[in-house]
């Protein structure tokens, strides 16, 4: 019986691990005015998989995407991120929550101002996946 269960719990182990990622992302930035810049953070959901709004309902149980953005004197972020897609508003009757989510792809937008141009190299080091 311990072998089977050996055996069971090194499958399951070995199935949650090859699993892939349900979420890809990619990072650019565009000028948008002098010294502005609009940084997008994009997500490519995989079928069947969901990523959370960063607003959830009160009756959510839902994490909400976080994004945390480090400090830097050399730019000055302007307003909070938005989110770009469309957003679903799931309802769960037999538990009776609800949860804030997207599908497919969601993008999320963050203005930036420069404080120098030296910051470009910031911008432009994001890593693109």
């Amino acid at each position: 019986m311990r072998i089977v269960l050996s055996l069971l719990a090194l499958f399951v182990v070995g199935a949650l691990q090859a699993q892939p990622n349900p979420v890809k992302w990619t990072f650019s930035a565009k000028k948008i005015a002098d010294k502005q810049y609009e940084v997008e953070m994009k997500a490519v959901i995989i079928p069947g998989w969901h990523l959370y709004s960063q607003q959830q309902p009160e009756d959510a149980i839902a994490i909400p995407t976080e994004f945390i953005l480090n400090q830097n004197p050399l730019l000055i972020l302007k307003g909070k991120i938005r989110e770009v897609g469309k957003m679903e508003r799931f309802k769960d009757a037999i538990l009776g929550i609800t949860a804030h989510q997207y599908s497919g792809q969601v993008s999320f937008l963050q203005t930036v101002e420069l404080m120098s141009m030296a910051a470009l190299i910031f911008l432009y080091q994001m890593p693109h996946h």
